[in-house]
This record gives C-alpha cells, sequence and structure tokens, in this order.
C-alpha cells in the first residue's frame, strides 16, 4: 500500500495548527492565569522549572531516536541506513536517553 505523502503531511499540519490553537483558547479563558497564578501559591504547581534545559533535551531526544519502522514508512523510503548503523545510532539514542533526568 502507497501512502499519499502529500496527504499526510497536510493532515499532521492541520492537526498541529487545531491542537495549538485548542490549547491556546483553553489555556487563555478556561484556566487563566490567575487560576494558575494560585495553584502555584498552594503549591500544586512548581514556580520555577525543576529543571531549566528539559525542552531542549526532550527535543534533542525525540530527533535522535525515532521509530525506524514508523518512519520508513511514512516516509516512503526502506529505512535509515544498513542493520549496523541502525543499531549503533539506537545504542547513542538509548544513552542519550538514559541521561536524561527523571
Amino acid at each position: 500500500m502507497r501512502l499519499n505523502r502529500g496527504t499526510v503531511w497536510l493532515a499532521g499540519m492541520a492537526g498541529g495548527v487545531v491542537w495549538t490553537l485548542w490549547s491556546f483558547l483553553v489555556g487563555r479563558f478556561v484556566i487563566t492565569d490567575a487560576r494558575y497564578v494560585a495553584a502555584q501559591n498552594a503549591g500544586l504547581f512548581l514556580k520555577t522549572p525543576r529543571y531549566p534545559l528539559f525542552v531542549v533535551q526532550w527535543i534533542v531526544a525525540f530527533v535522535y531516536s525515532p521509530d525506524r519502522g514508523r518512519a520508513s514508512l511514512c516516509l516512503g523510503t526502506s529505512g535509515l541506513g544498513t542493520w549496523s548503523r541502525r543499531r549503533s545510532e539506537d545504542r547513542i539514542s538509548g544513552r542519550l536517553l538514559r541521561r536524561l533526568p527523571e
């Protein structure tokens, strides 16, 4: 079965736009900043991030450890390299993930 890459990309982009818009509207009008600050003052949320570089390391881990099977199906390719190269990349990305904070 051949996937239509244009449709997959378009659906992914449309889904991302809808999700971002929905998250913004809920955060702005349902949760509101006043409720968020009240939850921080009550101790339910942290006032400062526990680990400030978490987002950066999460993105790096996400980029360097894709699911090879699904990536090859979505991109219409046979994979990202030879088996030994894939295994070494998986080992490297596994080490990266183990070094991230819990």
